[in-house]
């Protein structure tokens, strides 16, 4: 299917609302599992430690994931939109830019092995990561740049809403710098394994990437892809 690169683009409002049926059609699962994840949080403790973030009004600013309901069901829907629901206990999963944990925290009530990486510059990310005991590794990523020992192979890689597609000179990657990062998480997942990419649009140009990235996304090196939406999901299915 045809890119969505661009919001305003026919293509995207198609998928768009192919994306919002397909949410609908799994609201009742995505209801189930966040119940079972929110059943084993100890609602009080989480309320006296993350009282001193809450906002009177709502905020776009990382004060808003202390509503850890709302974040929950994104997870719960996030988890559903990965396949990880037919898939048994037992998968490593690395989530890039992991941000306040809440996806890795679905992942492992579950019965998967979630391992974090992000920066450390977010007060209410390090308290909520700490405070489900998620494992973190402290990462800046950065373009032609591998990524730290993980210690072994990922059977799912995840990057939501990605930020750091971002040269020092604030133009987005292109293709080069994406083919570098492909290729380094490609030796990091185990045959068979599945890359997760939501995009954000670059305020700069209205674009969820550029056009060369459009592209390399629809026939990247040692993956087998589709693109959907935001979403790449890229299957890793070329031997090494």
């Amino acid at each position: 299917m045809w890119s969505p690169a661009r919001p305003d683009g026919l293509a995207y409002r198609f998928h768009s609302l192919l994306h919002a049926v397909q949410q609908k059609r799994r609201r009742s699962r995505a209801e189930d599992l966040y119940q079972r994840t929110a059943s084993a949080i100890d609602r009080q403790r989480f309320a006296d430690t993350f009282e001193k973030y809450r906002t009177p009004v709502p905020t776009a600013g990382p004060a808003k994931y202390v509503d850890v309901d709302r974040w929950l069901r994104q997870a719960a829907d996030r988890y559903l939109l990965t396949g990880l629901a037919a898939q048994p206990p037992g998968h490593r999963i690395l989530d890039l830019g992991a941000g306040p944990g809440y996806f890795p925290l679905i992942c492992r009530n579950e019965g998967h092995v979630p391992l974090l990486l992000d920066l450390d510059d977010e007060p209410l990310y390090r308290e909520l990561v700490s405070f489900f005991g998620l494992p973190r590794i402290l990462h800046r990523i950065a373009a032609f740049e591998p990524l730290p020992d993980s210690g072994g192979r990922f059977d799912l890689i995840t990057a939501f809403k990605i930020c750091f597609n971002v040269n020092p000179d604030g133009s987005a990657w292109d293709a080069p710098e994406w083919e570098f990062l492909f290729e380094d998480l490609r030796a990091r997942m185990n045959p068979g394994g599945l890359l997760v990419l939501w995009f954000n649009v670059d305020a700069a140009t209205g674009e969820l990437y550029p056009v060369d990235v459009a592209r390399l996304l629809r026939d990247p090196p040692g993956f087998e892809s589709r693109v959907f939406f935001e979403y790449a999901l890229l299957r890793a299915t070329k031997p090494r």
